[in-house]
C-alpha cells in the first residue's frame, strides 16, 4: 500500500475544532403559569459548549415524550415536536427487554429520533433506576 498523506509520506494534516463554555454565561430557565423557575448549571442541568456557534439561546415549549422509545412500545405516537423541546426519561420502563435497551435507550438513539422529529432541544431526566445503576457503576 502506497502512503496517502500530505507530504508523500503516512502523516495527513487534520484541523479539529475546539469548544469553550463560559461558565458565567450558562443558564436555563422555564417559564411557567406559576412563575419563572432558574436552574442552576452543573446542579441541575448540564450542557455541552456549541462547535458551530458562539452563542445559543433556545425558547421553545416542552413536550414530555416518556422514554422516546420507538420499538414495540412507541412513545412518540401522535406527538408533532417540530420546533419544541422534548423532554425524555433516562433509561428504559422496567417491561422493556433488556436485550434492546443498548440501542433503543441510548442516549445517542434518543437524541437521533428527536432531531429527526424537529426538536430544537432535548432535557434528559434522570429516573431513580438509572441514578442506582449509575451510583453502583460509580459515575
Amino acid at each position: 500500500m502506497l502512503p496517502g498523506g500530505d507530504a508523500g509520506d503516512y502523516f495527513q494534516n487534520i484541523n479539529f475544532r475546539q469548544a469553550y463554555r463560559n461558565l458565567d454565561d450558562v443558564s436555563m430557565m422555564v417559564y411557567t403559569a406559576d412563575g419563572d423557575e432558574v436552574f442552576e448549571f452543573r446542579e441541575a442541568f448540564f450542557t455541552s459548549a456549541p462547535v458551530d456557534r458562539t452563542q445559543e439561546t433556545v425558547t421553545a415549549p416542552l413536550v414530555f415524550v416518556g422514554y422516546e422509545i420507538e420499538s414495540d412500545h412507541h412513545d412518540y405516537a401522535g406527538l408533532d415536536v417540530s420546533g419544541e423541546i422534548v423532554v425524555v426519561l433516562g433509561g428504559r420502563p422496567t417491561f422493556f427487554p433488556s436485550e434492546e435497551t443498548a440501542h433503543f435507550a441510548s442516549s445517542a438513539q434518543k437524541r437521533q429520533a428527536a432531531v429527526s422529529r424537529g426538536a430544537v432541544g432535548m432535557v434528559f431526566l434522570r429516573t431513580s433506576e438509572l441514578e442506582l445503576v449509575s451510583t453502583l457503576q460509580g459515575r
